[in-house]
């Protein structure tokens, strides 16, 4: 991609297209694959300005494997996320932060991936959203029946289900369905086009040539 880009270029710019994903618990998969998002627990939730949201699940050629978001790591900072269908189980559910009865939208400042365990290390994706979750989590809070965690498409690019992510990089095939994504498109700025003209007339040929200016551009 050009690093400047003028008016006459654009079509040469391939611009991918955003796509949202809405992601329901247990999807898919059986027992043991059901996805869930986990909203973690905060030991300093009164000083914290960001709660962590965790994976769980899936199976290969879904929006969600083995823990894993289909997404390239640190992709979706910037985006917006937001919760549907919360419900109240008990005092450590964050339903109060569903977004049709409280309009909660949250900003991905933070798109990870994070291992634990070992033989073999377990590997799933952590989105850390701003603001807070406004319900504090004394312990790990998975998501329940009916619930959604959505990701809205503004500047999010199409997700390849295929991808694979791998802790070693050259092992690693992470990508998304577009060539060149621009996202937003104020993110180019395009100058504007200066015309200047001028009102001259040559008279005369050869070496004897006089140029006339009208008397207002002289002054």
């Amino acid at each position: 991609m050009p690093s400047t880009v003028y008016k006459g270029d654009l079509s040469e710019i391939s611009f991918g297209h955003e796509s949202g994903m809405k992601l329901n618990h247990a999807f898919i998969g059986s027992d043991a694959t059901l996805v869930k998002f986990t909203a973690k627990a905060s030991s300093s939730w009164d000083s914290d300005e960001t709660s962590i949201i965790q994976f769980s699940g899936g199976t290969a050629n879904t929006p969600c494997n083995a823990g894993i978001l289909e997404y390239p790591v640190g992709m979706l900072v910037g985006a917006k996320l937001c919760f549907h269908g919360l419900t109240v189980t008990s005092v450590n559910r964050f339903h109060t932060d569903d977004n049709a009865s409280n309009g909660s939208i949250f900003t991905i400042v933070k798109h990870a991936v994070v291992g634990s365990g070992a033989n073999p290390v377990v590997y799933k994706t952590q989105l850390t959203i701003h603001p807070r979750l406004k319900t504090k989590h004394t312990s790990d809070c998975p998501s329940s029946t009916n619930e959604i965690i959505e990701i809205l498409p503004y500047t999010v690019p199409s997700m390849d289900v295929e991808m694979a992510y791998n802790a070693t990089a050259n092992a690693s095939a992470e990508r998304v369905l577009t060539d060149q994504f621009v996202g937003i498109m104020n993110v180019i700025a395009l100058p504007e086009t200066k015309v200047d003209l001028k009102r001259f007339h040559v008279v005369g040929l050869g070496r004897d040539v006089a140029i006339q200016v009208p008397v207002d551009s002289l002054m």
